[in-house]
């Protein structure tokens, strides 16, 4: 058959690979560049911002921004102490507001909601966000997986429309798990992060109770922010949920 490079019965010298991906006999994950870390084979881990959103408070909390979004982990190893920044800029690049949020232990793969409180910012243009962490911890940390959830509405004639977040959080591990934290975060319909935990909880709660002996279980109950005080809340179809505690 004829190809680009060549008429259908032509003989030619040409890069083997190439005639091969022209051919979609590549999948296009085999030509994606290997980092040093990935080509190491040792363990590692890597932060991604997968989104940001920042919405700015009204009522009682028109003195704050949420600037909310996920974070993934695309290593293969724990990231620990994980600190997500955000910043509000102006537009000469000027600092107008700052916070962070915390995930104590991000697991390979795993994607988990952040939302981050800044108070009494002035006028903003943009919004950043970055992650650091760390490689190591003194406590070994497993994830609690969640099961029965539900999302339910709640009315108030003052606030508005808010929901709850419902589920289990088990421990499957051989070990009793201490400090246990669960990360509630609210989506839209396209996706994008609206709410946190409430109006005011910056990061994580923990469960109750926070120790959770092997084959146990808790059950946990958050709710969204309001749409009295955080506009983007009213436009909340779907929540997810990440636990997790330590030996």
């Amino acid at each position: 058959m004829d190809v680009p490079w060549a008429a259908a019965g032509t003989v030619t010298v040409t890069n083997g690979g190439d005639v091969f991906k022209e051919a979609d006999l590549i999948p296009p994950s085999a030509t994606q560049p290997v980092t040093e870390q990935q080509a190491s084979g040792l363990p590692y881990a890597s932060v991604s911002i997968l989104s940001l959103n920042a919405v700015d408070g009204t009522s009682i909390y028109d003195d704050t921004t949420w600037i909310m979004g996920e974070i993934s982990n695309t290593g293969n190893a724990n990231a620990y102490d994980v600190t997500i920044s955000g910043l509000l800029k102006d537009a000469q690049g000027s600092i107008m507001g700052s916070g962070s949020a915390t995930i104590q232990c991000l697991p390979p793969g795993r994607t988990v909601g952040y939302s981050i409180i800044v108070r009494d910012p002035q006028l903003y243009v943009a919004a950043e966000v970055s992650g650091i962490f760390d490689l190591t911890s003194y406590r070994t940390y497993w994830e609690l997986p969640t099961s029965n959830e539900s999302l339910r509405a709640v009315e108030s004639s003052y606030s508005g429309t808010s929901y709850r977040y419902a589920g289990i959080a088990s421990n499957n591990t051989p070990t009793t798990l201490e400090f246990s934290k669960l990360h509630v975060w609210f989506l839209d319909a396209s996706g994008t992060v609206v709410s946190g935990m409430g109006s005011y909880v910056n990061d994580y709660t923990y469960l109750d109770p926070s120790t959770v002996p092997s084959g146990g279980w808790v059950g946990f109950d958050e709710e969204s922010g309001s749409p009295r005080y955080n506009p983007a809340a009213g436009s909340i179809v779907t929540a997810k949920a990440f636990t997790y505690g330590s030996e």
